[in-house]
């Protein structure tokens, strides 16, 4: 290739290079400029203040939502500050909310809560409106109680900004005026920036005129502009400050102080001793409440820079001491004895004899046994997962299935010998049980117990159900015990739910307490009582009697006792019927114990060596099986504050006590 040539391609090669670099990196660039995060870009704010002592703030915030999508903004204003370890408090009115052009916007005012730190929040913008870029805000509001009082001179201590803003601002200045042109024969002031409790003054103050001017630049969040200003005392008021505290009369708590409910010319406000208002100086309405007491009502006059102490004694209302003292206990009394009397009405057991004489036989009662299963609800008045395992060791008895046990597994085999029939003497549950082993049309010859896992339990309820309508059928409860137990659930859930709910509603709305507990209560009496509220009938309750006799005697019986009531021939009989009942009353263990040295060969319906593998295998038998009937179950593997500081005890801030963060105002804010 010729010079001329190659001079030729690598012009085309550095030309592409050149126009590739331009395109992507032309859109890098593009891209970094079209994207765009949050700031204030301008935060200014007109401090007036009047002669009363009172301030009115108007605040004009540019907020640059950038390239999100916001609704609004929330700003956070603090109204209660904490001044060596003690609360106090000033009052904040908004007065108004719009844009550059004097429309207003929505906006909702919430109160917040924070370790006794409280301020208002604006939540300012339309739910569900979407904006972005550039907006502007013009808050409006007055503050009473914000002028402290020094020796000399008064001041306003002011954190402009607030150093909790979540987001950078570009420029943020104040302008504070007077309402009043008296001269002043004392004039101070100063700035602080940065963040908060910090002495730095990286900020701009001067005096124009009558207004004080004060300025600073490139502040990032969390960082303030606080804002002095001392001025003669004739200029404005000190704001006087009531120290509240609530006592209780002498005897009561030992006369201590509480908190309570406090409202000062219509403005209301829950605190814990020790708390201190600041207020403007003059007459002023308290009001102080406490649940339980009467509402106290004070008319206090307080004057400029003034500290007063006001202890308020509370005297006890006895409406409030029936309706939440007399009337909750007499509704628990009421409603707890008309649960007794409902129990001893219906749900009482019918008197049988009241001595237990063991019992040799299965229970009986008009010469009709009972089944194991049967037996299992007069006992406790529920259907257990043993009832089943009972009723299956019935039907074995009966020839209907086998019992085998492999040599090699741990499992438990069912190998059916002949299916129920439609004639066949067989309660309508023990058709159910066969058939959740064998299948509906019970053509299934041999079931493992661990495939029975997942589908048996579809038949649970409906083997439960049946067996219930047995001992209602059979006489011996008058209704379905577990359809009892469902109905005072449901008066227990009720009382619980319902009656917590309005119970806690009336408790937050008027301060009666006592109602909620006492719904609660009697819920739970409800559901305890649910287990006795199935009655037993007289012939249920002769079967109960009966049945304890018989748990005697397998209690009781020793093998020497058994060698004297039954003949050799006798032991498989007596071992296999008398075993479901065993079962029920939970020896079946015990049962097979005592028969160990008595029977060599295994009952007809197990598969095994002799007696000995069969004792054995049967110990894991009845636990095995109750995990079978239940469903499968599958494992995998797998704040800050709002509020700002206040001091007056340190010094004055415009005589350079101050830091950034401190003094009233404050707070921050953010987009939503």
């Amino acid at each position: 290739m010729n010079n001329a040539n190659f001079r030729l391609w690598s012009g085309f090669i550095g030309l592409f290079v050149a126009m590739t670099f331009l395109v992507v990196g032309g859109s890098g660039v593009a891209a970094s400029e079209e994207y765009r995060s949050e700031k204030i870009s301008s935060f200014h704010s007109d401090i007036e203040i009047l002669e009363s002592g009172e301030i009115v703030v108007s605040e004009e915030i540019l907020y640059d939502f950038g390239s999100f999508e916001r609704q609004g903004i929330i700003r956070e204003i603090p109204y209660s500050y904490i001044d060596n370890g003690e609360s106090v408090s000033l009052s904040i009115d908004i007065i108004d909310v719009v844009d550059e052009n004097g429309v207003s916007y929505d906006y909702e005012i919430l109160k917040n809560d924070y370790e006794n730190l409280r301020s208002i929040g604006l939540r300012i913008g339309t739910p569900g409106y979407y904006i972005d870029g550039e907006h502007h805000y013009v808050l409006k509001y007055s503050v009473k109680g914000a002028i402290n009082t020094f020796e000399d001179f008064n001041e306003l201590a002011w954190n402009v900004t607030g150093n909790e803003w979540e987001v950078p601002i570009d420029s943020a200045s104040a302008r504070v005026f007077f309402e009043s042109m008296v001269p002043s024969s004392y004039e101070s002031y100063v700035c602080y920036s940065g963040y908060y409790g910090l002495e730095t003054s990286y900020c701009e103050a001067s005096k124009e005129g009558d207004a004080f001017l004060f300025s600073a630049k490139e502040l990032t969040s969390a960082q303030g502009l606080t804002v002095a200003v001392g001025f003669d005392e004739a200029l404005a008021k000190a704001a006087g400050i009531l120290n509240v505290a609530l006592k209780l009369p002498t005897g009561e708590d030992d006369g201590g102080y509480i908190g309570g409910l406090v409202s000062i010319d219509g403005e209301s406000e829950n605190f814990v001793p020790p708390h201190s208002f600041r207020l403007l100086a003059g007459e002023h309405a308290l009001s102080a409440f406490r649940h339980g007491y009467k509402n106290e009502r004070v008319l206090v006059d307080i004057g400029a820079g003034e500290s007063k102490d006001l202890v308020v004694e509370l005297k006890e209302s006895l409406v409030y001491k029936f309706f939440d003292g007399v009337l909750p206990l007499f509704i628990l009394v009421f409603l707890l004895g008309r649960i007794l009397t409902d129990w001893l009405r219906n749900g009482k057991d019918a008197v049988a004899r009241r001595i237990v004489v063991p019992e040799y036989v299965a229970p009986k009662v008009d010469k009709k046994y009972l089944s194991a299963g049967e037996l299992g609800v007069v006992i406790d008045q529920v259907a257990h997962l043993h009832d089943i395992t009972a009723t299956i060791i019935e039907l074995a008895n009966r020839g209907y299935l086998k019992l085998v046990k492999p040599e090699k597994s741990k499992d438990f085999v069912f190998e059916k010998v002949k299916s129920i029939g439609a004639n066949d003497e067989v309660a309508d549950y023990q058709r159910e049980v066969f058939k959740g082993i064998f299948g509906e049309d019970q053509s299934k010859k041999t079931v493992q117990m661990k495939d029975l896992q997942g589908s048996f339990s579809t038949k649970l309820r409906i083997i439960k159900s049946k067996l219930y309508g047995q001992v209602v059928d059979n006489g011996y409860f008058k209704t379905d015990p577990d359809k009892v137990r469902e109905k005072y659930y449901v008066y227990g859930a009720i009382y619980i739910i319902f009656g917590g709910i309005i119970s806690f509603l009336l408790a937050m709305i008027s301060g009666f307490f006592w109602y909620f507990p006492v719904m609660i209560t009697v819920g739970l009496v409800y559901v305890m009582f649910a287990k006795w509220m199935p009655k037993k009938t007289s012939r249920g309750a002769e079967a109960y009697s009966r049945a304890m006799g018989f748990k005697k005697f397998l209690q009781r019986v020793e093998k020497k006792r058994l060698e004297r009531m039954y003949g050799p021939e006798q032991y498989e009989e007596v071992f296999v019927n008398f075993l479901p009942y065993a079962i029920i009353f939970g020896i079946e263990k015990r049962w097979v114990k005592v028969f160990k040295g008595l029977m060599i060969e295994p009952p007809k319906w197990f598969s095994g060596a002799d007696f000995v593998v069969f004792a054995n295998s049967f110990d894991r038998f009845s636990s095995k099986a109750e995990r079978a009937y239940q469903p499968a179950v599958q494992y995998r593997s797998g704040g800050s504050s709002s509020g700002g500081a206040w001091s007056s005890s340190g010094g004055s801030f415009s005589g350079g006590g101050g830091f950034s963060g401190g003094g009233f105002g404050g707070g921050g804010g953010s987009s939503w």
